[in-house]
């Protein structure tokens, strides 16, 4: 757990870091572009950038947005009036969406809605006033779909059954259509969301999607392209492409755009397009191979592409040539192939991607099983992406083809190739094979990191996958398809390293970067909790597994014997670093004590009392943003140990201190439920007491006589303060009733500054129930009883909604229960609970079978 301690507490340093280290908008991953007439138009995407051209796209400036978000739509109503929609990953799960608006062609742009929505893919207006924003379902917006009638000024959440993450959609006067994550496909009528069923799409996400009247056209990924025909999509069925199933399996379609006859669309591999013109298909090729993923035509013949490494392709003749306008480097340097998002290697790609500038992208083989994981993990590509991005990538990916659902976690390779069989036809090697010779040859990178061998079942399959994708990759006769239709070029890498405990090549990831301004392994412990991991390591080794070049089994660095000049096709220019300043250097000081402290074994002179004793000088002397980072660092570790008491002080410091920074959501929310517990009550029910310790550190005490004088005979020295540790310890005995009172007040109080954060944070399923569960032990038994009606009157079907009507219930005993109901009778005597479960209670006892919730029992762990 000691790491943990250590990787919360290293983050201290990620504001001002931020703040100081450049930011690369030139390669940022482009999601979206809209032009409103032949000349002016915005392209957005990562790194919240936006680009604007008045002259077709020959050239582009960039307008600010304010936001560091994912900008994933833009529509324009006119030259003036525009919308952007994105998203923004939170670290302890989900994502804030982001809209945003101008007025004047976005000269300024002005974010509303701040930490009101969840994370947003899609915004469309159909008129001056009317338009849609979507985006992920969430238990307070479970449609995920919002709409406003007054131009933006009122937006309401649009009823409608829980849905997993919209990626794609449009709309016109009468409603709409969308496609999203894990098979979802969707109407918008008459003011609602009505899911459309479509069963055989396998788990695949739709990802673009376009009207032309009653008819519509939807892409997605495993070269998935539908047709709606008459119905408005209220039906779809499978477009024959007579491209050949190889060829449409290799790609993953991101957008699509349609006028009058003609349908466009990008997506992974970027270096061909798909284009249909009365039933008839073909690929275009687009003579780059960067990966796209929006378009826009303006008329037949007019269009634009946008994709990764910020790159812009136009086309004056309906897609037949394509030319690049602009992009921020033309391959990769380095790209990083995992098993699962926390194998990924942040501080390595902080180290080499920001702190040298080489192009950087990841590759995430696995993801979640759509039949049994959690809705809320729908959103881990993204995380995925963003988390890469701000560890100093510039692009990243997460494939479908091979989830892993919650009983395979642990599965060995045996396991996991049977289970992937099933899903592609016995090949599903040869298809994991092929997915990372395509990236080789899209990516083009001199360099190619992999998981370790052996680390499990999943990271020995894409080891051994990596290492056999290397040598095909440069081969013209393997997977020819890529070369002769998708217009692919053999490449092979340079050399190829994996993760090891010791290695030929080993990093030193507390060297001190003069361009990140911190350490690789403190600045990478942001990204690192998005990936899911705890602190980056202090050293990282590899070990060379394939060398395309003379001398590489005695290399001891990565880059050693490649030239990739700054500035160039897969390196960043060089930017100056800056001086660490007084109070920086201060702040690293101060980091390496807590280090020290975090890794030192536990002792009578190593205690958490002594940290937290002296936390809040600590902290005062930080600068606000670290000072934040440590409170709430110390507090996620004593949480995670269970030394609540602990963690409890820690979070009071972090809500005390800094009540309105963005990680004092965190701590209001955990001490909330804390203060809720029934656990907590019923200690004070069974009398317990608490030891209250007072410790100071660093107190003067008796003067201790000097010894012997060294110099002159009679020479006068002061006396010596000694500094010692002085406890006071007592024993506190709650006051009963009173006190109990008192303690859930205070969480009441909790919930005021909470809501104060927004209405996203506010209306968290899981802090409204433990509010309920505090005011009905207050007495405040008619104001739960209507927030659960309420609660439950504006929830779809599923298990939120049903533990509000079972509270319901609970509470006035009318008629059936809406769940399983079991009667607990009392006992004649207090069973001894050693496990056995021999005591006469249990021997008179019904049993009861409880199911897990994973992929085993059909139910998924969405279940509160």
């Amino acid at each position: 757990m000691r790491s943990l301690f250590v990787g919360l507490l290293i983050a201290v340093t990620l504001g001002p870091v931020y703040a100081s280290v450049p930011r690369h908008f030139e390669d940022a991953t482009l999601r979206a572009v809209h032009f409103s007439d032949d000349k002016e138009g915005w392209a957005v995407g990562d790194e919240g950038v936006i680009w604007h051209t008045i002259d077709g796209g020959r050239n582009w400036e960039r307008q600010s947005s304010g936001t560091a978000g994912s900008l994933r739509s833009v529509h324009f109503i006119d030259p003036y009036i525009g919308w952007i929609a994105g998203r923004e990953e939170l670290p302890g799960g989900g994502a804030c969406g982001v809209v945003l608006y101008t007025t004047d062609g976005g000269q300024q742009w002005r974010r509303i809605l701040m930490n009101s929505l969840p994370g947003l893919h899609l915004v469309r207006f159909v008129g001056p006033k009317t338009g849609y924003l979507a985006g992920d379902g969430s238990e307070q917006f479970p449609s995920g779909v919002f709409a406003t009638t007054n131009a933006g000024r009122d937006w309401q959440p649009v009823p409608g059954p829980r849905a997993s993450s919209w990626r794609g959609g449009d709309f016109n006067v009468e409603g709409g259509a969308m496609g999203g994550a894990w098979n979802r496909l969707a109407t918008v009528r008459r003011g609602q969301v009505f899911s459309v069923e479509m069963d055989s799409l396998g788990g695949r996400a739709i990802t673009g999607l376009a009207l032309r009247g009653d008819d519509g056209i939807a892409v997605g990924q495993g070269g998935l392209v539908l047709e709606s025909r008459k119905t408005r999509g209220s039906s779809w069925h499978f477009v024959e492409t007579k491209l050949g199933r190889e060829a449409l399996e290799q790609f993953d379609f991101h957008g699509v755009a349609a006028v009058g006859s003609r349908v466009w669309a990008v997506g992974k591999p970027g270096s061909a397009i798909l284009v249909g013109e009365g039933g008839k298909w073909e690929l275009v090729p687009t003579r780059q191979t960067m990966p796209l993923h929006g378009i826009f035509f303006r008329d037949e013949k007019r269009g634009w592409a946008v994709g990764e490494l910020g790159t812009i392709l136009a086309t004056t003749d309906g897609g037949r040539t394509w030319e690049v306008k602009q992009r921020g480097g033309q391959r990769l340097a380095i790209l990083c192939i995992h098993a699962r998002p926390n194998r990924a290697l942040p501080d390595v790609v902080a180290r080499m991607g920001l702190g040298d500038g080489y192009l950087m992208g990841g590759l995430c083989i696995t993801g979640p099983e759509p039949a049994s994981a959690d809705l809320a993990r729908v959103s881990d590509a993204a995380r995925f992406e963003e988390a890469f991005r701000q560890s100093g990538g510039v692009c990243a990916g997460q494939l479908w083809h091979f989830p892993i659902g919650s009983h395979l976690s642990k599965a060995d390779t045996s396991m996991l190739v049977a289970t992937w069989d099933k899903l592609h036809d016995d090949r599903a090697m040869q298809m994991m094979l092929g997915q990372i010779v395509q990236a080789i040859r899209a990516y083009k990178p001199e360099i190619v990191l992999c998981d370790g061998l052996g680390d499990d079942g999943a990271s020995t399959l894409v080891h051994e996958a990596v290492k056999e994708a290397c040598k095909q990759a440069g081969d013209p006769t393997a997977f020819e398809t890529q070369t002769k239709t998708l217009g692919l070029e053999p490449w092979k890498p340079r050399k190829a390293y994996a993760l090891s405990a010791t290695g030929s090549v080993s990093l030193d990831q507390t060297e001190v970067s003069p361009v990140l301004m911190t350490t690789p392994r403190e600045y990478a412990t942001g990204p690192a909790v998005i990936f899911g991991q705890r602190t980056p390591p202090a050293t990282r080794s590899f070990t060379l597994v394939m060398a395309g070049m003379p001398g590489a089994e005695m290399h001891t660095s990565l880059m050693q014997g490649i030239a990739l000049s700054p500035g160039g096709v897969a390196r960043r220019a060089v930017t100056a670093a800056l001086e660490l300043s007084a109070e920086v250097k201060s702040a690293i000081r101060t980091r390496t004590q807590l280090w020290a402290m975090a890794e030192a074994p536990e002792s009578a002179v190593n205690r958490p009392e002594r940290l937290l004793a002296d936390l809040g000088r600590q902290v005062s002397a930080m600068p606000d943003e670290v000072g934040a980072r440590v409170a709430h660092g110390l507090g996620r570790l004593y949480a995670q140990r269970g030394q609540w008491s602990l963690a409890r002080e820690a979070f009071f410091v972090l809500a005390d201190r800094y009540p309105t920074h963005p990680l004092a959501v965190d701590g209001y929310r955990w001490l909330l439920m804390h203060q809720a517990s029934s656990e907590v009550r019923r200690r004070y029910e069974l009398g317990q007491f608490v030891v209250i310790t007072d410790e100071q550190y660093g107190t003067p005490g008796v003067p201790v006589k000097p010894m012997g004088p060294m110099g002159p005979k009679g020479a006068k020295l002061p006396e010596v303060p000694a500094f010692e540790t002085q406890t006071m310890r007592m024993i506190a005995h709650r006051s009963g009733r009173d006190d109990a009172r008192k303690w859930l007040q205070d969480c009441l109080e909790l919930e005021q500054r909470l809501n104060t954060f927004g209405p996203l944070h506010a209306g968290d399923a899981r802090v409204g129930f433990s509010l309920q569960a505090v005011r009905r032990q207050l007495g405040q038994v008619e104001e739960t009883r209507k927030w659960y009606r309420d609660f439950a009157a504006r929830q779809p079907e599923g298990p939120w909604r049903n533990l509000a009507v079972g509270e319901i219930w609970l509470a006035e005993r009318r008629g059936a229960s809406p769940r399983p109901t079991l009667t607990c009778p009392p006992t004649e005597e207090r069973p001894y609970l050693d496990g056995k479960l021999d005591d006469p209670c249990w021997q008179a006892a019904k049993p009861l079978t409880l199911r897990a919730a994973d992929a085993a029992s059909g139910l998924d762990k969405s279940h509160p």
